[in-house]
């Protein structure tokens, strides 16, 4: 359940007076006091935002993500760094590019197509190796290539951004890279593009 200032920071975000990441921190996204999944359901229902991606869409993501940054014996995967939460909440920003949001979105759509007229399987449904595949042969059209660029600068920037900005949870990234922040972290007043 959000409150009273975490609602007002929602509504100057979406009324585009509030920049993503000074929102992440005045709605207390990460800090524990609500959910991310509380705060997309409060700006969809108030602003009739449709959500970028459906159910089966947000997975057929989350397997593709997965896919370009696996689990391994020593490393998080895309999926322990929340990196569809991230992705669904930096298409909400309005000051995301035009383009890139939408071969986003819409790149989902596209990766199902490919997946259809090699396999007759959704993306989901592949053998690693058939993944690696598709992989391949969306990259040589420009797109795909956009696409899979894209995807993995959200993947990166969700795994090594301060966990202040919504990524990174619990410093998981740092914690797998062996990395100690430099000092002073930023703090509500010092983040970037703060007001």
């Amino acid at each position: 359940m959000l409150d009273t200032n975490q609602k007002s920071a929602a509504d100057k975000f979406i009324l585009n007076k509030l920049d993503r990441r000074s929102f992440l921190i005045a709605a207390g996204v990460f800090t524990g006091s609500v959910s991310l999944g509380g705060l997309l359901s409060y700006l969809y229902r108030k602003y009739k935002i449709q959500p970028p991606y459906s159910g089966s869409e947000s997975e057929i993501i989350r397997h593709f993500h997965d896919h370009l940054f696996p689990k391994t014996a020593d490393s998080p995967s895309a999926s322990e760094i929340n990196s569809i939460d991230y992705l669904q909440f930096v298409l909400i920003d309005p000051e995301i590019d035009e383009d890139n949001k939408s071969l986003l979105i819409n790149g989902v759509t596209w990766l199902e197509e490919e997946c259809q007229n090699e396999f007759n399987k959704s993306f989901m449904n592949l053998s690693a190796s058939d993944k690696n595949r598709i992989l391949r042969i969306i990259e040589e059209a420009n797109w795909g290539y956009r696409y899979i660029s894209l995807n993995l600068n959200y993947i990166l920037e969700a795994l090594l951004s301060d966990p202040i900005y919504g990524g990174n949870p619990d410093e998981i990234g740092w914690q797998w890279l062996g990395h100690t922040p430099g000092i002073p972290r930023p703090t509500d007043s010092t983040k970037y593009n703060s007001k």
